[in-house]
């Protein structure tokens, strides 16, 4: 069975050229219309923020839908945290996404497939069958990220 590194699975629907929330850091570092205060504050939520999920600034990506189920396991207390701070942080974090364009808009371009699944993908599409699972995309997508060759899959389960 294939072994892979947990932060690969968790990075696998995320675009690569995502920024990070250490690029949004700077773009708040960089911005003349904050006051100081306001600048202090999105730099220290987004600081709290990467610790609080256990994610370096530079390895976080600044994706909302990548960003919401850590966020959602994050507990307040065993942040260091108030429940009315980490609300702060939240609220600050997403306003600081929001002025870097990282939320809202069309969702990003699916990655590209690699060659063997492309061909694969191709003649599954071109049956039109409507019984395949729109998961099944995602799935493909997922196993293409990972590098997982089409002959690479099977219905046996190892453990």
């Amino acid at each position: 069975m294939t072994k892979f590194d947990p932060q690969q699975l968790a990075m696998a629907f995320v675009s690569p050229n995502t920024p990070t929330l250490a690029d949004t850091l700077r773009h708040v570092e960089t911005a003349s219309d904050l006051t100081p205060t306001r600048r202090r504050d999105l730099i220290s939520s987004r600081r709290r923020l990467a610790k609080a999920i256990g994610w370096p600034l530079d390895q976080a990506p600044a994706n909302a839908l990548w960003l919401r189920p850590r966020i959602a396991a994050v507990a307040p207390a065993a942040a260091g945290l108030s429940p009315k701070s980490w609300s702060n942080v939240i609220s600050d974090v997403r306003a600081a996404l929001a002025r870097t364009g990282s939320v809202g808009g069309k969702p990003p371009r699916p990655v590209p497939l690699s060659g063997e699944w492309t061909s694969l993908w191709a003649q599954l599409l071109a049956l039109q069958n409507p019984s395949l699972p729109p998961a099944l995309g995602r799935f493909v997508r997922f196993l293409s990220r990972l590098g997982v060759a089409p002959s690479d899959v099977s219905a046996s389960v190892h453990g």
